[in-house]
């Protein structure tokens, strides 16, 4: 009898499911198309794809503090460059 545990990420089941899904050769393409053409569009568009994909992932609470880092990273490159440029 063998006993498995209960996945603690919720991510892991399916991950799991699309490497099995990928070894058998039995994935579904078109979602696999249609997000290498959205991530290939929003990349010449100037978006970053991984911070798209990041923010479409996660929820909101965790997403937050990411923007709020990034948004005042920005802010400070742009400070910087000011005081530099000057």
């Amino acid at each position: 009898m063998r006993l498995e545990a209960p996945s603690i990420l919720p991510a892991s089941h399916a991950n799991g499911n699309t490497y099995e899904r990928i070894l058998s050769f039995n994935l579904d393409w078109q979602y696999v198309m249609v997000g290498l053409f959205i991530s290939i569009t929003l990349e010449l568009c100037g978006i970053k794809a991984l911070a798209f994909a990041i923010g479409l992932y996660l929820p909101l609470a965790t997403t937050l503090p990411i923007f709020v880092g990034g948004a005042i990273k920005g802010f400070l490159d742009w400070r910087t460059e000011m005081k530099n440029g000057k």
